[in-house]
């Protein structure tokens, strides 16, 4: 098995840029109260997923996946 190499510039999933504005944001879902939400996650009434989209703190882009 091969291993994994750390880099000193390892980035996680969820550390995003900005396409718009270029600051860096952390994709947040609405379980963290303390951080605005930035992955935003709409539901159909029968449980499932239907709509995903990101959104930016700084400024307002929006981008629907």
């Amino acid at each position: 098995m091969a291993k994994r190499e750390k880099s000193g510039s390892e980035r996680r999933l969820r550390d995003m840029n900005c396409p718009q504005c270029r600051q860096p944001f952390e994709l947040n879902w609405n379980d963290y109260n303390d951080r605005p939400q930035t992955l935003i996650l709409r539901s159909c009434p029968s449980g499932g997923i239907y709509d995903v989209s990101i959104a930016c703190p700084h400024c307002d882009y929006t981008e629907e996946l």
